[in-house]
């Protein structure tokens, strides 16, 4: 009978290590630095023209873009909130047409708005903390038959302490690319 006790209480112990040990395994694993944050990365040719893109991860998983330069710091409702949006579903890494979207705007060539109806296609993929994308956007004046693309822009983006560093690869034009910001910030 004496000896019961030390094995209840060995057995207590070695239960109780168990948890310990798995407590502190689950706390280890990774956590995704993308998630509930927002990315937004501006950049600008030497004609003054700019473009970008800004992108917020869900606590599941879903990545969301919202192309173009707003002009100002956008919150989750600003990209996930608009019509023009592309998504990426948990796991999801790459998007052959996001659903088309319509917007009114001057064209080179054609007097007056022009109705212009636009996708993108495009790969992502995160390994830690750096996302890498292709996006070629794809358009068609209303009334065409046919979506053109154009050359596809590839962004690399790595986060780095509280921020972020951004390679651009978008030889859309002739342009030479003369600055380039990265925000990273928690998603509101």
């Amino acid at each position: 009978m004496a000896c019961r006790p030390q094995s209840v209480v060995a057995f207590a112990a070695i239960v109780a290590s168990s948890i310990v040990t798995l407590g502190c395994a689950a706390m280890a694993q990774p956590t995704d630095p993308f998630a509930d944050h927002i990315v937004r990365v501006v950049y600008r040719w030497d004609n003054n023209a700019s473009w970008g893109f800004m992108v917020y991860t869900d606590r599941m998983g879903q990545r969301c873009f919202r192309f173009g330069n707003p002009g100002f710091r956008p919150k989750i409702r600003d990209i996930t909130g608009v019509d023009h949006k592309v998504c990426f579903t948990p796991g999801q890494t790459t998007l052959e047409r996001s659903s088309v979207s319509t917007s009114v705007t001057g064209v080179a060539g054609k007097k007056g708005e022009t109705t212009v109806d636009s996708y993108y296609g495009g790969t992502v993929r995160q390994s830690g903390n750096t996302l890498d994308m292709t996006f070629a956007p794809c358009s068609r004046l209303r009334g065409e038959t046919e979506f053109r693309c154009v050359q596809p822009a590839h962004y690399v983006v790595e986060l780095r302490g509280e921020g972020c560093e951004v390679e651009i690869s978008d030889n859309r034009s002739n342009w030479k690319l003369v600055s380039k910001t990265c925000e990273y910030y928690a998603a509101q």
